[in-house]
């Protein structure tokens, strides 16, 4: 009776201590360069689903059509068209290096270069500067971004400070004037965090989106398209600069 009794402590204290491994934060450890914002066709722009229309080197040109009214696809020769209730929109690749997103009220150019390219918008320009595969200068709203990486770290620079995410055997540590956040590897490809929250970081950013809202069209530029980036786990919680027309 004793040995039976000992028996189901034991099984119960083992259902304990697996309960509270699973509570845990999950960040799936099929480590991918798409640091969990893209999935097959679609892209997780800060929450919101956004899906493939033209795949580039650089990024993508994407749509959200649940949002559209009764939209159609028209694609020709050098052009892609979405018509929808409130007008058309047409990517046109104009020449080998310059791409144009035209809408009623405008349009969007990307003009690629030998070391980088640059996006036109609402009359201002983001240049994106390669120097090495390691090494990125990127324009976004809040000034010029110094993306510098190696194997295991990835360190971000411009006027709000700097932070750098580092990978260790363990999970990887992100650090800033903020303070410094590690996610550590638990059981069953799960993460605890422990240290200051992760938006209390600057620079937490993927990528630059250019949306048209009224039309739920967008330009994505991955910023690890552009150089070579350290992976870390699908889940961290990075999000990506929206400029909106």
């Amino acid at each position: 009776m004793k040995i039976l009794k000992l028996c189901i402590i034991s099984i119960l204290l083992l259902v304990l201590i697996s309960t509270a491994y699973s509570q845990n934060y999950d960040f799936n450890l099929d480590f991918g360069a798409n640091l969990g914002y893209r999935q097959g066709n679609t892209y997780n722009v800060n929450g919101q689903n956004q899906t493939v229309i033209m795949d580039q080197h650089w990024g993508a040109i994407v749509c959200m059509p649940e949002l559209m009214k009764n939209p159609k696809l028209e694609r020709n020769f050098n052009s892609t068209s979405i018509v929808t209730d409130d007008g058309k929109v047409t990517i046109t690749r104009e020449e080998a290096d310059l791409l144009t997103i035209t809408y009623p009220e405008g349009k969007i150019t990307i003009q690629e270069s030998d070391n980088g390219g640059t996006v036109t918008f609402m009359g201002n320009d983001y240049e994106a500067e390669i120097w090495s595969r390691n090494e990125l200068n990127m324009q976004v709203p809040d000034g010029k971004l110094k993306y510098k990486s190696t194997a295991t770290s990835l360190s971000i620079s411009g006027a709000k400070g700097d932070v750098t995410y580092k990978k260790d055997p363990n999970g990887f540590t992100i650090t800033s004037d903020a303070g410094s956040t590690k996610y550590k590897a638990a059981l069953d490809g799960k993460y605890t965090i422990e240290g200051v929250p992760m938006n209390d970081h600057p620079y937490g950013y993927w990528g630059i989106e250019f949306y048209l809202p009224k039309y739920h069209v967008g330009v994505i530029v991955e910023f690890n398209r552009l150089i070579n980036m350290p992976t870390f786990p699908r889940g961290l919680d990075l999000k990506a600069f929206v400029i909106k027309k």
